[in-house]
């Protein structure tokens, strides 16, 4: 006999089958579909900065320094585990102590 854990279906005293897949709610509807209007509105300002970017680039030929943008979008998205990485590649031998190592040597015991 199997466990039956895949099935989402369960027989009752009565013989009859319930169904125990949960319904989602309202709630979760409404918010998503808030969400999609949000985004729907937000589209005509993101389509406003866009054309003025090429407009300022274009037309009246400035340039646009992105630079100091990208660096500050990037620093967020840099661990801290990238910076205690780097730090190991300044370390030398006298630096590193080992532990619960077996010393191989030429000479014999």
């Amino acid at each position: 006999m199997s466990c039956g854990c895949k099935n989402t279906s369960v027989n009752t005293e009565d013989g009859k089958l319930k169904n125990n897949t949960p319904l989602p709610s309202i709630g979760a509807y409404i918010l998503k579909v808030l969400a999609f209007l949000l985004l729907i509105v937000g589209l005509p300002i993101i389509n406003l900065f866009i054309i003025w970017f090429i407009f300022r680039t274009l037309v009246l030929n400035r340039e646009v320094n992105i630079k100091p943008l990208l660096t500050s979008i990037g620093a967020r998205f840099k661990n801290k585990e990238d910076e205690e990485e780097e730090n190991y590649y300044n370390l030398t031998e006298n630096d590193v102590e080992l532990v619960d190592v077996e010393i191989i040597t030429n000479t014999s015991k």
